[in-house]
């Protein structure tokens, strides 16, 4: 009786960690803009409509692809899209954003 519930108690556990883990990696794999979200396999013409242009770009001229960060201010993680061929091949969190927030008008 304590074995079953040893093994049922270390099945919920293992199963809300590989819950967690994918939550985590499709977070990573994707960037909302607004109400659009843009994922993995998009192309750059819908990450360009949903998001507008990247904050900046970086080109890696050996591969023929680049990287776009967009910073989407200081409380938020800046996300980098990595491009190749037109396609979106990778989007990854980077720091906290490094805009500041608009001050208020006096």
């Amino acid at each position: 009786m304590k074995a079953t519930v040893a093994v049922l108690i270390l099945s919920v556990f293992l199963g809300a960690s590989i819950l967690a883990v994918t939550a985590e990696q499709a977070r990573a794999e994707s960037l909302r803009c607004g109400t659009k979200i843009v994922e993995v396999g998009e192309n750059t013409g819908t990450l360009l409509a949903s998001c507008g242009p990247p904050t900046y770009r970086v080109i890696a001229k050996y591969a023929g692809g680049e990287s776009w960060y967009y910073d989407r201010g200081s409380v938020q993680f800046t996300k980098k899209v990595v491009t190749l061929g037109g396609k979106i091949i990778a989007i990854e969190d980077g720091e906290y954003g490094w805009t500041a927030p608009a001050s208020p008008q006096m």
